[in-house]
């Protein structure tokens, strides 16, 4: 692996209306590092340009020195092992793994399933089999999720960790996305995701995160001609 010469030369592609690219600045914020906000180059994801930098051609992508990264959650472990000083969680191997863990329910279970369901929006006759099997394993992760957390404020815990990272700007995304396919609020039935949410959306860093994705969300929506979405 190439190495930077600078632990301050970190360049982040994407735009905060990603849950993904969310997670990364909210976990760079924990950690106090400072990330360079860089537009994705070629206007799109799928451009030549971009495809230069990343050649996944997806959000998030982290630039430093000579190395690329993509995918939010391994951007996420680099940070962390880049500023190991910073890093509280490195203290306590078995928060850390769960944290790891409820950041893996988000991927699969809840944008996993939701991801195959966002063309069957503009359809006139969907699928209803496959909304019917992608909505059940997606409120299977919630209730997953709902015995993973801990009563505490945040998710894992008295202290904000990668586990809140991970899921505060999923929830939030999706809380606007899913009332379309059935689920008008992902809390209802789950008293410690409802107790989390109701007090991580008062947290400074993260209630600026969700305004930043949400703007950037309806500005996306305008130039793409979209239908607004409640609550956006």
């Amino acid at each position: 692996m190439t190495k930077s010469n600078s632990r301050d030369d970190l360049h982040l592609y994407g735009q905060m209306m990603s849950p993904f690219v969310a997670r990364v600045v909210l976990v760079a914020n924990s950690l106090d590092i400072t990330l360079q906000p860089e537009s994705v180059p070629g206007g799109s994801t799928s451009s030549p340009e971009f495809k230069a930098i990343n050649p996944i051609g997806r959000v998030p992508a982290l630039v430093h020195g000579e190395l690329w990264l993509a995918e939010g959650d391994v951007i996420c472990s680099y940070l962390r092992d880049l500023f190991p000083d910073r890093d509280t969680e490195r203290a306590d191997p078995a928060k850390a793994a769960r944290g790891r863990l409820i950041a893996r329910i988000v991927d699969l279970y809840l944008m996993g399933n939701y991801v195959p369901l966002i063309p069957l929006r503009r359809q006139t006759n969907p699928d209803s089999a496959l909304i019917e099997s992608k909505v059940k394993a997606f409120k299977d992760g919630l209730s997953i999720l709902e015995t993973i957390l801990s009563p505490s404020p945040y998710a894992l815990g008295e202290s904000l960790g990668h586990a809140d990272c991970a899921l505060g700007p999923a929830i939030d995304y999706l809380s606007l996305m899913m009332p379309h396919f059935g689920i008008p609020d992902l809390t209802t039935g789950h008293p410690k995701l409802e107790a989390w949410w109701a007090f991580i959306r008062t947290q400074d860093q993260f209630a600026l995160a969700f305004r930043e994705g949400r703007a950037d969300l309806r500005a996306y929506r305008v130039e793409h001609n979209l239908p607004p979405l409640d609550g956006l």
